[in-house]
């Protein structure tokens, strides 16, 4: 059985805790129980590679079919366009 004190901001030191340790904690009365939480191991959402199978040419086509119906200047003129906003935003109107 150990003895600790909290201090100003309620902190109790734990000499056998690991750092970024979880405890659950009972109050009842005059005792308070903590119980250590295991952390659930949380799996990658997506693996490594699990996307590829989702970008493929045909893929490509659908999309480029798709976005052609919303942009709203041509695909070729893009990067004309993109220049163009960048020159509004430095303030170079030409």
């Amino acid at each position: 059985m150990h003895t600790g004190i909290a201090d100003k901001y309620k902190r109790v030191r734990l000499p056998d805790a690991k750092p970024k340790q979880v405890f659950d904690y009972a109050n009842s009365g005059e005792t308070i129980t903590l119980t250590p939480v295991k952390a659930n191991k949380a799996k990658p959402r997506f693996p490594r590679g699990s996307l590829l199978k989702y970008l493929t040419p045909e893929r490509d086509k659908e999309q480029l079919a798709i976005l052609s119906g919303c942009v709203q200047t041509p695909l070729d003129s893009f990067s004309s366009a993109t220049e163009a906003i960048l020159r509004l935003r430095l303030g170079d109107i030409s």
